[in-house]
């Protein structure tokens, strides 16, 4: 329970003068807390927490703050910020602070807003800075300081009407080298979660009010900020996602596909990061620096961008190990979510490259810079003749999302970056169906398979995370099944009637395979069940008539079990009765979807989802394109479930294992 649960009446006065002088009473009280305590490392956590406007009385706050302070754990307080919402306020909260502030410190330092005491050593230095914090729109937001981390307090950040506070245990760096970043601007936090979003296929949103549903859904789920995916030419659309941004207190940045980027781009690189960087909804991290990274683009020059941009930025993009020089990089992406072959395919003929490989290269490479870990949760895309871009393989899915969560949670990363929030085309969506966008051709195996259960999913594992812990089980408010599955056997043949069947222009395309996706035979005819519980029960999938059960502990874990034809049934029980349940609407068949290979994935949750995510418009522009057999470009998800198969045979199966087959 937050400490500031209990109604408190508003304070009497809003001066800034007042609130900094009470500010300044705060400052001092933690130097003398911190002048006496060698500390130990701590990271900075953040857990985000919105409280009512009559909770938030900036005095009664101060006041808990000073008391959790007491706690021999907390060392080397380093950091403090004031934030006003508006310019003039924060010349008066200057003004008023040039009047209050004790110590020594010369003009310079006063300027820079340092301070240092008499009583003070020096590498106890008081850091302060005062800004405008122009982004907030609600009255009185939190992050809370009661939840410890290891019994330690993590970073607070409070938001007043007139001004806000914002302080925080940090590793023990001096200001200088302080490489904490924030998930609001520039408060420190070394937790951040991100989401890959393809702006590639945002053309027919025509305001920032279509980014808007993306935004809170992503803000929900503790998505701190999109990562947008860009080409050239796509001003309105940037424009429309960070006016979006800002309005909904999200975060986004700008990530150069570099497809369309190429070296020789740098000053149009440069120039683009400078045309954004001081718009609200920019993602800025640590000093206040300017968040930019990019998919691929080993032989950028990144002295030249940084030059061009005339920004000081945080550059963290998708270079690749032994392929870029990371000496100038301030962190890197590793794109790399899945097995492969360590040829961007999937593991075949005894050659494997584990996505724990891949951090632990990242990670050297990188020596202590920041590392963005990439969590996907699928790898799909058949494209054929019928466009430029063919490719068509499968990387090894099946609990690829369960173990990888559970890896971020051992591997605690700077950064994570979901891949992806809508990127349709290669099946690794997390994002609605629904939301509004042009059709690149994926709609043939995207069509009636939503994946939003996945995001679900992500939910406790990313307030997990950014707490620092080593397991989800605490972090489950909401108990939920979520089951996936492909819609046919991977044995079925599709030959006569496939769209990548036909030759392609380029018969060296590296990406192209004829059929079956290359690394078919990697994925299990099986469904998969992932239980977020309060408490244990028996989870029991009748799959066409096979019933197999599984005793579920508390917390989160994971089965799968081989799918049969027909109905996907899936319920929790306890003490004899049932708990929940739900029939999936989408059961598994025989025939070749649209007559193709469709090796996408169809996601549901236990309780369903109370909204109907399905392609409409624009999202089914190209779905007929290469088609061989008549099928019709319209959702065809059923409103009620097909009638399941009454049970001939149970299984009792065990917990999959949490790291995958190798």
């Amino acid at each position: 329970m937050p400490l500031w649960s209990t109604p408190v009446m508003q304070p009497s006065s809003k001066d800034p003068l007042e609130i900094v002088a009470r500010l300044d009473r705060l400052r001092k009280k933690t130097i003398e807390l911190a002048g006496n305590m060698i500390g130990e490392v701590i990271k900075a956590n953040l857990r985000h927490t919105m409280v009512a406007e009559r909770h938030c009385n900036f005095y009664n706050i101060v006041e808990e703050i000073l008391k959790a302070l007491e706690d021999p754990h907390h060392r080397r307080l380093q950091r403090l910020t004031i934030f006003a919402q508006d310019r003039t306020t924060t010349r008066k909260l200057k003004k008023a602070y040039a009047t209050l502030r004790v110590g020594s410190g010369t003009d310079k330092d006063e300027r820079r807003g340092r301070r240092e005491t008499s009583r003070t050593p020096r590498r106890f230095i008081q850091y302060v800075s005062l800004s405008t914090y122009g982004s907030i729109k609600s009255p009185c937001e939190t992050i809370s300081v009661t939840d410890l981390h290891r019994g330690r307090l993590i970073d607070v950040f409070i938001q007043t009407k007139g001004a806000s506070l914002a302080f925080g245990l940090v590793p023990g760096l001096s200001p200088s080298s302080e490489k904490s970043v924030s998930a609001r601007q520039s408060f420190p936090s070394s937790k951040l979660v991100f989401a890959h979003f393809m702006m590639g296929i945002t053309g027919n949103r025509g305001s920032a009010a279509d980014y808007d549903d993306d935004m809170r859904r992503a803000k929900d789920l503790g998505i701190d900020a999109f990562a947008l995916n860009i080409a050239t030419g796509q001003e309105s659309q940037l424009n429309f996602a960070y006016d979006s941004a800002a309005r909904n207190n999200m975060k986004v940045f700008l990530s150069f596909d570099c497809n369309f980027y190429h070296p020789g781009d740098e000053g149009l690189i440069g120039s683009t990061i400078a045309s954004y960087a001081k718009r609200p909804g920019q993602l800025r991290v640590g000093n206040n620096r300017v968040f930019v990274s990019s998919f691929i683009g080993d032989q950028l020059n990144v002295q030249a961008i940084r030059k061009a941009a005339g920004v000081d930025i945080y550059f963290a993009p998708n270079f690749h190990v032994g392929a870029a020089n990371f000496g100038p990089l301030d962190g890197a992406l590793n794109w790399q979510s899945w097995q492969s072959n360590g040829n961007n395919k999937a593991p075949k003929n005894g050659k494997l490259v584990t996505v724990q490989q891949g951090d632990q290269a990242y990670l050297r490479a990188l020596g202590g810079k920041g590392y963005i870990a990439g969590v996907s949760p699928w790898f799909f895309t058949h494209f054929g003749r019928e466009v430029s871009y063919s490719k068509n393989w499968v990387f090894p899915s099946d609990l690829l999302l369960y173990r990888r969560w559970i890896d971020m949670l051992a591997l605690q990363p700077t950064f994570i970056e979901i891949i992806t929030w809508n990127d349709y085309g290669e099946s690794h969506y997390i994002g609605p169906l629904s939301a509004k966008h042009v059709d690149d051709g994926a709609s043939k195996w995207v069509n009636d398979m939503p994946h939003t259960g996945w995001s679900e999913l992500s939910r406790p594992f990313i307030a997990a995370y950014k707490a620092g812990a080593n397991s989800v089980n605490s972090f489950i408010k909401e108990e939920k099944l979520i089951y996936w599955y492909r819609i046919t056997s991977k044995n079925i043949n599709c030959d006569s009637t496939d769209t990548t069947m036909d030759p392609i222009n380029n018969p060296n395309n590296p990406d192209f395979f004829r059929g079956r996706p290359d690394g078919w035979e990697t994925m299990a005819d099986d469904v998969f069940v992932v239980s977020l519980l309060k408490s244990p029960g028996t989870i029991t999938v009748n799959s066409g008539g096979t019933v197999y059960t599984f005793d579920a502990p508390a917390g989160a874990s994971a089965f799968q079990a081989p799918f049969k034809l027909g109905a996907q049934r899936f319920a929790l029980r306890r003490n004899g009765a049932e708990v929940m349940s739900e029939t999936s609407l989408k059961p598994i068949q025989d025939t070749c979807p649209c007559g193709l290979y469709n090796f996408n994935s169809y996601v549901g949750t236990v309780p369903a989802s109370r909204e109907r995510d399905v392609l409409s418009g624009d999202s089914f522009g190209a779905f007929s394109n290469g088609l061989k057999v008549k099928c019709a470009p319209t959702a065809s998800l059923a409103s009620s479930p097909p009638p399941t198969i009454a049970p001939t045979t149970t299984i009792s199966v065990s917990a999959a294992p949490t790291s995958p087959p190798v």
